[in-house]
């Protein structure tokens, strides 16, 4: 009866075992989807801050040019 109340909780102990690992496991995979979708949103985020950033040097030095042909003429 003893070594059957040492087998029950042995395997009590490794179920308890096996679901803490699979909780573990479930968390990384949840880091490490939310971590992808932030990075994907960062990557959006810098191209279009990078094409906002040329978009206004482009209109500045157009603008720059212009200024200079006008003091020209």
């Amino acid at each position: 009866n003893i070594t059957q109340i040492s087998v029950h909780r042995k395997k009590k102990k490794e179920i308890q075992k096996e679901k803490s690992f699979q909780i573990f496991r479930n968390r990384r995979l949840i880091l490490k989807v939310s971590n992808q979708k932030i990075l994907q949103k960062n990557k959006l985020n810098s191209n279009l801050i990078f094409r906002i950033r040329n978009e206004i040097n482009q209109q500045f030095f157009s603008q720059l040019i212009t200024d200079i042909e006008v003091q020209k003429s």
